[in-house]
C-alpha cells in the first residue's frame, strides 16, 4: 500500500520564492513574494502555521494507516498458523463463506442423449454410442442414463448438445456436482494430504480429457495415448504412495480409507485402459467411458464425505 507523501522541495517551488536572487538575509529582511504578491510577516507565520497542521494531519493519516495495515498482517498471520494448526481446514470454510456457497466446490457437465427404464436397453444403446467413438457411460439416476462424454465447461456440454439434437438425438445436459468436503471427518494430521489426494480426481480427469481431444483430432496416435495414459497411471501411484506415507498413523479411519480406494480404484482404470493387450476396438470410446466414470466416481466420494 502506498501512502501520500509532503514534498517539501514542490512545496517551496509552488508557494515560495524570494523576489530576486538573495545573497543575505539583510538584502530583503522582512517580505518574501507569494504568488505574486507581497506578504508581511505575520502572514508569512500564518502560511507556515497552516503549512504545519497540513504535515501533522497528513502525519497522522500516515500512522493510523499503519495501525491498520499491521493489524491485518497480524490477522492474517494468525488465520495462516491457525489453518496449519487445523491442517488446512480454516481457509476451506473462508473460502465458502467468501464464495458463498458452502455446499459445492465445482461442477461437470455430461452430455446425455436417452434414458431408459432398464439397464438391458441402455446397454444395447450405450454399444451402438461406443461404435461412433462415443463415451456410452450409463449412470442410474432416476432411470438409466446415457451419457456420451463429460465436459469441465457447461458451454462445450451445450453446444454438444445441441449438435446432438440437430442429428436427431434427445440430448440434454446432466450436471455432476462435487459437494464441499467436511476435512474435520479426518485425523488433525492428515487433513492437508487428504485434500490434495481428492483434488487429484479432478487433474486425473482434466489429463485425460486432453488426450481424448488429441485422439479425435488425430494429432496423436493410439501407441502414443497409451503411452500418456501410463504416465497418468504412474503418477496417480506415486499420489497413492504418497498418500499411504501420510496418513499411516490413521488407516484404520474409515474416511481415509474412502479415499484410498477411490484413489485405488482409478489406478486400476487407467491401468486397464493402457494395457496393450486387452482388445480394443476403439480407444477413444474408452477414453471418453473412463472420464464419466472417474467424475461420477468423484462425485459420490464428495457425497459421501460432505458437510451433513
Amino acid at each position: 500500500m502506498y501512502y501520500d507523501k509532503i514534498d517539501y522541495s514542490q512545496y517551496s517551488l509552488k508557494n515560495l520564492h524570494t523576489t530576486n536572487d538573495i545573497e543575505s538575509e539583510s538584502a530583503v529582511p522582512h517580505t518574501v513574494e507569494y504568488i505574486g504578491n507581497v506578504m508581511d510577516d505575520d502572514q508569512v507565520k500564518d502560511k507556515t502555521h497552516h503549512s504545519k497542521k497540513k504535515v501533522k494531519k497528513k502525519s497522522r493519516f500516515k500512522g493510523t494507516m499503519l495501525t491498520i495495515l499491521t493489524v491485518v498482517v497480524i490477522f492474517l498471520v494468525t488465520i495462516f498458523v491457525a489453518d496449519s494448526m487445523q491442517g488446512g481446514y480454516i481457509l476451506t470454510e473462508l473460502e465458502a463463506v467468501m464464495s458463498g456457497d458452502s455446499s459445492i466446490i465445482m461442477s461437470y457437465y455430461g452430455v446425455e442423449t436417452r434414458v431408459f427404464d432398464d439397464i438391458e436397453s441402455a446397454r444395447i444403446y450405450s454399444n451402438q454410442l461406443r461404435q461412433k467413438q462415443c463415451g456410452g457411460y450409463v449412470l442410474f439416476d432416476d432411470g438409466y442414463r446415457v451419457l456420451v462424454e463429460v465436459y469441465s465447461s457447461q458451454t462445450d456440454a451445450e453446444n454438444i448438445a445441441k449438435k446432438l439434437k440437430l442429428e436427431g438425438e434427445n440430448a440434454r445436459v446432466y450436471r455432476f456436482d462435487i459437494n464441499r468436503i467436511d476435512y474435520m471427518q479426518f485425523p488433525d494430521k492428515t487433513r492437508n494430504i487428504v485434500k490434495s489426494t481428492i483434488a487429484f480426481n479432478d487433474k486425473i480427469y482434466r489429463k485425460l480429457y486432453s488426450i481424448g481431444i488429441e485422439l479425435a483430432k488425430s494429432n496423436i496416435d493410439d501407441n502414443s495415448a497409451r503411452m500418456r495414459i501410463i504416465g497418468i497411471r504412474d503418477e496417480t501411484r506415486n499420489v497413492i504412495a504418497e498418500f499411504m506415507a501420510n496418513v499411516d498413523d490413521a488407516v484404520s479411519n474409515v474416511n481415509v480409507l474412502k479415499v484410498k480406494a477411490e484413489l485405488s480404484s482409478i489406478e486400476a482404470m487407467l491401468d486397464n485402459l493402457s494395457n496393450n493387450t486387452v482388445k480394443r476396438p476403439n480407444l477413444l470410446a474408452d477414453i471418453r467411458y473412463t472420464s464419466c466414470l472417474i467424475v461420477n466416481s468423484y462425485r459420490e466420494l464428495s457425497k459421501e464425505l460432505a458437510k451433513s
